[in-house]
């Protein structure tokens, strides 16, 4: 039996339609939404609630827990750290999240007795617990995991779960720039939708965390549901360049596009998605004053890229 994919992204506050309640609108755009506005402050029950009543039916949340369980305490089952971990499980009931994404610092080395002391010392109230590991994870700590039923949660762009969960498959997609600097390009988007179905769970929870979030969960939606891939804008090659660059600020050296620009995708056709980079690192290595300026050089560029 295949697995039932959803597809989401790391919250809604971006998702601006005029006139609109954004949460509203993104839930009948997309599957599910992560909350993350949870891991950085204590979310009342009261704004859980309001948040529930807002989604279209059907329409799914997942919470990531609060950093002092994580960052703070580190995993250590102190008061503090218990707290903050059942006040993040309450949210989830409120919210009928069947998921809550717990998120270790790469400066956290974890062993298997810091994941049973903890995860052994908490209750989950029937919500399961994801857990992503920033860094590397020995295969103790994955064996521990799996005993205690966490789900093992990754970023499938780079690497598969060591193990799949019965009921979820949850995927936290980053990319490969730095930090959230990052567009799926059309063959990623492919490569992403090929491993989702490659899992055994029941569902896939597709999570987008990128700069682009909802233009990378769309685009991987529509390819899904019409086997076609969405352009990344409204327009094709230079008028492309100019809409990927509408936030540049100049002047603005060569490397400075590159470095602030060069992770977005334009659609040099139709059919064919380029990432700026490759663009941007053939333009000659001086100070552009304007986007105008930028434009000019650029253009040569796509002359030969054609």
């Amino acid at each position: 039996m295949s697995s039932t994919v959803l597809v989401g992204g790391g919250g809604w506050q971006y998702f601006i339609v005029p006139g609109k309640d954004r949460l509203h609108t993104y839930s009948l755009a997309f599957d599910f939404v992560e909350v993350n506005s949870s891991f950085y402050r204590k979310i009342p029950l009261s704004q859980a609630t309001s948040w529930r009543r807002r989604v279209r039916p059907g329409f799914i949340f997942t919470v990531k827990c609060h950093q002092a369980v994580t960052h703070v305490h580190r995993l250590q089952p102190t008061d503090s750290a218990v707290d903050a971990f059942n006040h993040s499980i309450k949210i989830c009931k409120t919210l009928n999240a069947p998921l809550l994404v717990v998120e270790t610092p790469p400066t956290l080395k974890l062993t298997p007795f810091i994941v049973k002391q903890f995860f052994s010392s908490v209750r989950t109230e029937g919500v399961r617990v994801g857990l992503e590991i920033r860094g590397p994870a020995s295969s103790d700590v994955l064996t521990a995991m799996q005993d205690l039923n966490i789900i093992h949660v990754t970023d499938l762009s780079r690497e598969t779960p060591k193990y799949f969960d019965e009921e979820i498959t949850y995927s936290r997609l980053f990319g490969k720039g730095v930090h959230n600097m990052y567009m799926f390009d059309d063959d990623e988007i492919r490569e992403i939708s090929r491993k989702a179905d490659e899992s055994s769970s029941k569902k896939v929870l597709l999570s987008f965390h990128g700069l682009r979030m909802y233009v990378d969960a769309a685009r991987i939606k529509v390819f899904r549901e019409k086997g076609v891939m969405a352009p990344v804008t409204r327009e094709t090659g230079i008028d492309s360049v100019k809409a990927a660059l509408a936030d540049a600020v100049f002047p603005a050296t060569k490397h400075e596009l590159e470095t602030r620009h060069g992770w977005k995708l334009f659609d040099l056709t139709v059919e064919t998605r380029v990432r700026l980079a490759s663009i941007l690192s053939n333009i000659p290595d001086q100070t552009y004053t304007s986007l105008d300026n930028l434009l000019e050089t650029i253009k040569l560029q796509l002359l030969t890229t054609r």
